[in-house]
Order: C-alpha cells, then sequence, then structure tokens
C-alpha cells in the first residue's frame, strides 16, 4: 500500500514506523520518498495546476489561490527536516 501523506518530521515519520511495525503477527516494510525540488517554473507550474484543480482552491480567484498555497509551502518548509537515516529511503 503507498501511504500519501507529507510526514515532513521526524516525530511523524518515527509514529509511522512504529504504526506499520508493532503488529507482532504481519509486519510491514516501510520506505519514505524524499523528493526535493528548487526548480523554480516547475513548482510555478505545479502551483498553478493545483490552484486550477484543487476543490481547495475552487471558490478563489488565482492570485488569492496562489498566495494561499506558497503560505502553506513556506510553513511545510520551515517544519520540514530531512530524512537523515538511509535505510528509511
Amino acid at each position: 500500500a503507498i501511504f500519501d501523506a507529507t510526514n515532513s518530521t521526524k516525530a511523524r515519520r518515527d509514529w509511522v514506523l512504529q504504526e506499520c511495525t508493532s503488529n507482532s503477527t504481519k509486519r510491514t516494510g516501510v520506505v519514505f520518498v524524499e523528493s526535493i525540488c528548487d526548480d523554480k517554473d516547475l513548482l510555478d507550474a505545479n502551483f498553478l495546476t493545483k490552484v486550477q484543480t484543487s476543490p481547495d482552491y475552487k471558490d478563489m480567484d488565482q492570485q488569492t489561490a496562489m498566495a494561499d498555497l506558497r503560505s502553506r509551502v513556506k510553513k511545510y518548509e520551515e517544519a520540514y527536516e530531512t530524512i537523515e537515516d538511509d535505510t528509511l529511503s
């Protein structure tokens, strides 16, 4: 199965590991995929697609939606903790 979530902190990833490995009858393998993009043009294109297709932004004008999304991303960036244990990725 794929658990698609942000899991942006070590504590959150530790929780996921605990949940997936604590069942002694059936252990589940876990791999975290860390994808980092700093290509501004690609990010802008992805943000635009997000605000045009997400229900979160259906009642917002594009400029307001883009500002909101950028604000959300900034908060994630501020809290993000990179994966340092290579055995998890």
